[in-house]
């Protein structure tokens, strides 16, 4: 089998989860991806306990094919495949877990896939009365006017560190969808010395309140910023009936979560073909 590619510590706490939880957290995941069904140039195709997602961008991670649970067949889920993303010359990765990854085995062989890195999935009780303290120079707002929204997804990408423009589908597709899902969606903005500089975003399902695009500039980072801004939309979900918090964090962000209490409960895989797309940014979460 290929190469593993970039994981986090060894390690690392393990949380004790029960199916219940794990289900939660995987419609979290999901979530973020087919919030947006129905979207112009998004499509979402759910076939055989699989997600598919083509988003419009030309970036593997940002069109997935996500099989998070063991699926109980694969007819005709390769055809699918190559429908919506190889005859579409799409860049595409298989999201898979250490206990789906051994059934899609055939899919990985077929389409000559590689193992290109892997992410922790984290999870966080949260406490009745939580008090985490922030850097003084850092002024939190919860994003809702348009002007902003476009000023957070413009922040966002640049703290992804990807090509100026690579991810316009996306960005345009939800500055629609971040004014319209308010309580399920929230998007929160970092602003030091007056200027923007640290992203957040809050999925909430059930009680879980699923942290994202968790960025900060480049200039700006080992100021604290990720974790004021993550606690931002954990305790925003809180405030809104959450009980816990979840993410699925990079390298870079994973000993600041453990930090903060997140505790690894399964470790996502993401599989690509040969020439490998660059990994997915490593800033975000």
């Amino acid at each position: 089998m290929p190469d593993e590619g970039e994981r986090p510590p060894e390690g690392m706490g393990e949380a004790s989860m029960g199916p219940t939880l794990r289900e939660e957290c995987h419609e979290n995941f999901l979530a973020v991806w087919t919030g947006l069904e129905g979207t112009p140039g998004f499509v979402v195709d759910r076939y055989r306990g699989l997600t598919l997602v083509r988003t419009g961008v030309s970036f593997g991670p940002f069109n997935p094919v996500i099989a998070l649970d063991r699926p109980e067949t694969l007819d005709g889920v390769a055809e699918r495949i190559r429908r919506l993303m190889v005859d579409r010359s799409t860049p595409w990765v298989l999201v898979t877990t250490a206990d789906s990854a051994p059934a899609l085995a055939p899919l990985i062989d077929e389409f000559h896939l590689g193992r290109r890195r892997t992410s922790p999935g984290m999870v966080l009780e949260l406490a009745p009365s939580p008090s985490p303290s922030y850097p003084s120079d850092l002024d939190i707002h919860a994003v809702t006017e348009p002007e902003e929204v476009r000023v957070f997804w413009r922040v966002a990408t640049e703290g992804l560190e990807v090509p100026r423009g690579l991810l316009d589908p996306w960005m345009n597709a939800l500055e629609g969808v971040t004014r319209q899902r308010a309580r399920a969606m929230g998007c929160y903005l970092g602003y030091a010395a007056g200027l923007p500089v640290a992203t957040s975003m809050r999925i909430v399902t059930g009680r879980v309140a699923g942290v994202y695009w968790v960025t900060t500039l480049k200039d700006v980072r080992r100021r604290g910023y990720g974790t004021a801004m993550t606690w931002r939309a954990a305790l925003e979900g809180a405030r809104v009936g959450c009980t816990k918090s979840y993410l699925s964090a990079s390298a870079m962000g994973f000993p600041v979560y453990e930090k903060m209490g997140y505790r690894t409960f399964e470790e996502y895989q993401y599989w690509a073909s040969a020439p490998a797309p660059k990994d997915s940014p490593s800033k975000s979460s």
